[in-house]
């Protein structure tokens, strides 16, 4: 795990058991990110990660142009809906994959009529971050999970973002999955994703990420194939 995804569980537990304890409560408004950046000594992009995580477990929400909020106690007691509820079976890892290439082609098309040039700058750098794990021969899983679901976010579809997002934070997106033979691939296609969302190449990130995506697929049910033989 990137030294990045370790501060953000690690933030992301202090937040969860300060609501615990009562310190921020059920309807509470969070502070600004200044405040917690400042409080927890860590950066921005770190905080989100981490406020991200607990919004997909809903212990956190958004409110658009409102600000973070601590969720009540009915919406954090309902089942919500996780993939950790299902076996990592060969087949279910396949599952997820047809699921990320009914979604993520289309989040990426939207993204590339969407995403902010500020979005855009942030999407290089994640991918070069991806990159320097990999070049590192570092676990780069999280950060490349974190690439997809700021990809998601770039949509401007808050619901198909957090729908990603259920699929990025699962374990199902562990590198394992595909025993990291994708890695090259992986690095190329993140490249040319993001190269077309930052060129407005509406067709272009749909391919990319259909192509991404897909060659994953591809090799998932090869490596099944070859096992059942």
């Amino acid at each position: 795990m990137s030294d990045t995804g370790l501060l953000a569980d690690r933030v992301a537990r202090e937040i969860e058991q300060l609501i615990e304890e009562g310190y921020f409560l059920p309807g509470d408004k969070l502070p600004s990110e200044g405040v917690l950046t400042e409080k927890f000594g860590v950066g921005r992009s770190t905080l989100r990660e981490a406020t991200n995580v607990l919004k997909t477990r809903h212990v956190l929400e958004s409110r658009r142009g409102i600000g973070t909020f601590v969720c009540v106690e009915k919406e954090r007691t309902e089942e919500a809906f996780s993939l950790a509820d299902f076996e990592q079976t060969a087949k279910n890892k396949v599952n997820v994959l047809e699921i990320r290439l009914l979604l993520e082609p289309e989040a990426a098309a939207m993204a590339a009529v969407n995403a902010t040039e500020e979005q855009i700058a942030q999407l290089k750098k994640q991918c070069s971050v991806v990159e320097r794990l990999m070049n590192l021969d570092q676990d780069y899983g999280r950060a490349d999970s974190r690439l997809h679901q700021m990809i998601a976010e770039c949509s401007g579809n808050e619901i198909l973002s957090r729908l990603i997002a259920v699929i990025a934070n699962s374990a199902f997106m562990n590198i394992s999955a595909t025993n990291d033979d994708c890695r090259e691939d992986s690095l190329q296609c993140h490249r040319a994703i993001v190269d077309s969302i930052s060129r407005k190449d509406v067709q272009g990130a749909r391919y990319n990420m259909v192509n991404h995506i897909g060659y994953s697929r591809g090799h998932l049910l090869e490596n099944m194939n070859s096992s059942e033989t």
